[in-house]
């Protein structure tokens, strides 16, 4: 009974727990929104305000990547797995001067949110999975999709969560008809997020404790300083190789967030790597073979020396 008591009791107190609430917004349009949303959580402490270069904030959202399984459907004819970014350039260009205006007027318990708007497609297949057959029928989109998400300053690092991708109201009697899927109000659900490049990611010891019931799968801690200083050659993933002949593509291997994406400019610098030192071992030994040659040599003429000297005539 005790149990029963402590499980509606934190049900309710879930349930009942305050939700961020809109104190500045900095931009709304048709293309999405960027605002400053008040945290009613004590343990809550950012270090804002901060001025941040707007190239770094253009960074950090372009580097956030999403690797989604596909359909069984779709399975049939690609790869189960596809790796984007979550935003465009498009979305990035909208955003960035506005979260940079946002982080310079938020205080300490404050953070920014954002999202972006795009028309969905006309008709399009579910990418959310399901047990039943008929989670991969064609189902009608109704006009819009949403990727939204929200970040703070703490330190030298941007603590960046995304909190729904590419999500699209669900039809009611597509959710509840019998075979068809359960109800994602995310986007999240059959999906990846990471960052690139991996280097520029705070180990998993910097993940900020769990606020407002949020998933840290999807929260990422940049380092904004460390990103800033990388070379441009470096923040882009190589494009995947192309299958060679008739060979069947193996499925990409998922890759736990924040690990290293290996990448073909890596693998090649490790082959040249290792015939340099190949070669310069080759080298030491040949080096190594004539001293010996020459060490022989010398003992061989000291060891005749005392012949010559000590040796009469008959």
């Amino acid at each position: 009974m005790t149990r029963i008591v402590l499980a509606v009791a934190s049900l309710l107190v879930s349930a009942c727990s305050p939700v961020p609430d809109v104190d500045i917004m900095i931009n709304e349009s048709n293309e999405g929104a960027v605002y400053v949303e008040r945290i009613p959580d004590a343990r809550f402490v950012a270090a804002h305000p901060v001025k941040l270069d707007r190239e770094v904030i253009a960074r950090t959202l372009r580097g956030i990547y999403v690797r989604t399984e596909s359909s069984t459907l779709q399975t049939l004819f690609t790869s189960n797995q596809s790796t984007t970014r979550a935003l465009s350039n498009g979305d990035v260009d909208y955003l960035a001067p506005h979260i940079v205006k946002a982080l310079s007027q938020a205080v300490s318990d404050q953070r920014v949110g954002f999202r972006v708007v795009h028309p969905a497609p006309l008709i399009t297949r579910s990418n959310q999975g399901g047990a039943a057959i008929g989670s991969s029928d064609p189902i009608p989109g109704p006009g819009f999709e949403t990727t939204e998400g929200n970040l703070y300053a703490f330190g030298t690092s941007l603590n960046v969560t995304l909190t729904k991708y590419r999500h699209r109201p669900e039809s009611p009697n597509i959710i509840n008809m019998p075979n068809r899927r359960m109800a994602d109000d995310t986007g999240l659900k059959l999906t990846d997020v990471f960052f690139y490049p991996p280097d520029a990611r705070r180990p998993d010891s910097y993940q900020p404790s769990k606020l407002l019931g949020e998933p840290l799968t999807t929260t990422l801690v940049i380092d904004y300083q460390l990103l800033a200083k990388l070379p441009a050659s470096l923040l882009v993933p190589p494009p995947p190789k192309a299958p060679e002949g008739d060979k069947v593509t193996q499925p990409a291997a998922v890759a736990a967030p924040g690990a290293a994406v290996p990448t073909a400019n890596e693998d090649a610098l490790r082959e040249q790597k290792a015939l340099k030192e190949v070669e310069s071992l080759k080298e030491e030994m040949q080096q190594l073979r004539r001293q010996m040659e020459q060490q022989q040599a010398e003992m061989e003429k000291l060891k005749e020396k005392p012949k010559k000297k000590g040796s009469t005539q008959p």
